[in-house]
């Protein structure tokens, strides 16, 4: 019951803070840049002052499709994993998904954790080096918020890119 309770939790936040899935496109984050996938990017800087309790948000990337708010990556100083992986379980309970594998060339380790609700997803994902000073490896602490349907979308916002309008 729990669970069901906290992850509905996560549906009602539907989003980061004031950053909410399915809303349209606000210039006041900043411009939107192109991405190669056909998904258009805000990036919002350190200076946001946004927090997790005293967790410091290191920056932010607002990921559109066709102008509709689809992803959130909030990015943290890789250091915070531990209390950040206790934040998110002491506020939507146990992960739907957990796992922990090696990156392909074996040099980072990457944790993940996913709290699936009806509409959204949430993952912490936390990469870290297995060895210290090896040069490809790479250290990251992220959580991802993001549309259920974000890969059927990003497919058909690709497909749809001339429409009669465009006539």
């Amino acid at each position: 019951m729990l669970h069901s309770q906290s992850i509905k939790q996560l549906e009602t936040n539907n989003g980061f803070k004031k950053y909410k899935l399915g809303s349209k496109y606000q210039g006041v984050y900043g411009t939107k840049a192109k991405k190669d996938d056909g998904s258009e990017i805000v990036t919002i800087g350190s200076n946001s002052g946004e927090k997790v309790g005293d967790i410091p948000v290191k920056s932010i990337e607002l990921i559109y499709l066709s102008d509709i708010l689809s992803k959130i990556n909030v990015y943290f100083e890789p250091h915070n994993n531990g209390q950040l992986l206790e934040a998110l379980k002491g506020s939507f309970g146990q992960p739907s998904e957990s796992s922990s594998t090696a990156s392909k060339d074996g040099l980072t380790q990457i944790n993940k954790n996913t709290w699936k609700g009806k509409k959204l997803n949430l993952e912490y994902f936390y990469g870290y080096p297995k060895a210290s000073g090896s040069g490809n490896s790479f250290d990251q602490l992220r959580l991802t918020y993001s549309l259920n349907n974000y890969s059927a979308k990003l497919e058909s916002s690709k497909k749809g890119k001339y429409s009669a309008k465009d006539f």
